[in-house]
């Protein structure tokens, strides 16, 4: 048991103590930096309601590969097809 001597716990003791204790705090960030870049996390931050087709359109026509009037064609026919195959009619 310790302070019975009167000293406190030696160097060696401090050392059994902080390396386990340092370990457990590396391991902890470790994971919450990992599961901060994971692309599960990234994509709950994201729109949910815009989907990967309609973000290719959209990146499209503002590069000028398509006008307004191809856009909105193209944004009904994908909304349509979501929507059959959602089944709402």
């Amino acid at each position: 048991m310790w302070y019975w001597s009167g000293y406190g716990p030696s160097f060696w003791e401090w050392l059994v103590m902080a390396i386990p204790m340092a370990l457990i705090w590396a391991a902890l960030v470790w994971g919450v930096l990992t599961f901060l870049r994971s692309p599960r996390f990234r994509a709950s931050q994201e729109n949910p309601a815009r989907s990967e087709p309609e973000e290719i359109l959209a990146r499209r026509f503002a590069a000028g590969e398509i006008d307004e009037a191809e856009l909105d064609r193209r944004l009904a026919v994908l909304r349509d097809r979501s929507e059959q195959a959602a089944g709402v009619r």
